[in-house]
């Protein structure tokens, strides 16, 4: 399977709501514009160049759609970022075969200028390498889980630093539990079984794999995806805790949703058939959901490093109920990180100004919380946790 990528010379904008990525299964719907996005040239220029695509992995076992797993790919290039003519012609900008055809991401390096693209993963803009060969031998690869209805978009920039650091970073959009399509958000065994699907693919058919450490590889989760990476990991939740938690709390926000979305109930999911991956060396969980669930059995299987993040004002998931489980469960102590004044959504990338009037509750940040410079010293730590752990 190809990689979809952005050809050169391009400004690419993939138009969604939110902080979502539009991605229209089974292609990818692109609209090709020439304006020149200049107020943020200058600032992003300033950072090392990152290469990025879209690429597609066949569908899950057992989809009846036989819909393709949509991942962003960020990854390091060499070179000397240069922005593209602004209005200069549009080249190999058509949509064809589900990705947009360019210049492929073959070689080991490239010397001299790296010519970026913009690319709008919803209202914000990313200044990416679209046309660079991806740089460096035995890279690490780190798997990043989007939360309940999200997208491939999410932690775009924390996706920026660790590719800057040197990752390769591949970021799925869920089937069927993403801000496009919410048919299968309930159903929790899904996710996990995307990661695993995700890195068979970066190791063995993304057209850069041998690029690729099999030996080094993390993973990042967010709310619902910290669920998803957890089990990924080795744990198994008992969902019998979850009718139980919410007879005594029926106001708490997971059990609302449970209960108000058509897909069947937590209780009625399977007990087995979780799908843990081995070959994953590392976590980061920021605000993980449901952490009430797993049980110190349960959390056993989990033997990798482990840092784990809490939002000290999160609005959904209480650390008290979500957070504090799972720190004091697991066999080994993680790095934890509690985030003073943060709500749950302050984990997402900084928003855009357009992202907080169509997005208020996703954007809104207490009073004295920056959520932009908090995200320097989040992104930070993240890479450095990575770079320790899957060295």
């Amino acid at each position: 399977m190809r990689a979809a990528v952005i050809a050169p010379a391009v400004r690419v904008v993939i138009i969604a709501p939110a902080v979502r990525l539009a991605v229209i299964a089974p292609a990818v719907r692109v609209a090709v514009i020439v304006a020149t996005f200049a107020a943020g040239w200058q600032a992003m220029a300033a950072e090392p160049p990152v290469g990025f695509s879209i690429v597609h992995v066949p569908a899950l076992q057992g989809d009846p759609t036989d819909a393709p797993i949509n991942v962003g790919v960020w990854y390091p290039v060499e070179g000397v970022a240069k922005d593209n003519t602004p209005g200069g012609p549009i080249q190999g900008g058509g949509v064809q075969g589900g990705g947009v055809q360019g210049a492929g991401v073959q070689g080991a390096g490239v010397q001299g200028d790296v010519v970026l693209g913009d690319v709008a993963l919803g209202p914000r803009v990313q200044s990416v390498a679209t046309d660079a060969p991806v740089v460096g031998d035995d890279l690490p690869l780190v798997v990043i889980a989007h939360g309940t209805d999200g997208s491939m978009g999410d932690h775009d920039d924390t996706a920026l630093a660790l590719a800057r650091a040197g990752f390769v970073v591949a970021a799925p959009e869920f089937p069927h539990d993403n801000y496009l399509d919410k048919t299968r958000t309930r159903h929790f065994e899904d996710p996990p079984r995307t990661i695993h699907a995700v890195i068979d693919f970066m190791l063995r058919d993304w057209p850069n794999h041998r690029q690729v450490d099999p030996g080094r590889i993390g993973l990042f989760g967010f709310s619902a995806g910290g669920f998803s990476a957890l089990i990924a990991a080795g744990a198994v939740p008992d969902l019998d805790l979850f009718p139980a938690y919410c007879a005594h709390h029926a106001d708490a926000y997971v059990c609302r949703a449970t209960e108000e979305h058509p897909a069947p109930r937590v209780a009625q999911l399977p007990r087995a058939g979780w799908v843990a991956d081995p070959r994953i060396r590392s976590l980061v969980l920021a605000a993980p959901a449901i952490g009430f669930v797993f049980t110190r059995a349960g959390l056993s299987g989990v033997t990798v490093p482990v840092q784990l993040w809490a939002a000290g004002d999160d609005q959904f998931l209480p650390e008290a109920d979500d957070i504090e489980p799972i720190r004091d469960r697991l066999p080994t102590k993680p790095d934890y990180h509690l985030v003073a004044g943060a709500n749950h959504f302050d984990f997402l990338a900084p928003c855009s100004e357009a992202l907080a009037r169509t997005e208020p509750i996703v954007c809104s940040e207490r009073d004295g919380f920056d959520r932009a410079r908090f995200h320097e010293r989040f992104n930070a730590a993240v890479v450095a946790f990575f770079r320790r752990t899957l060295r």
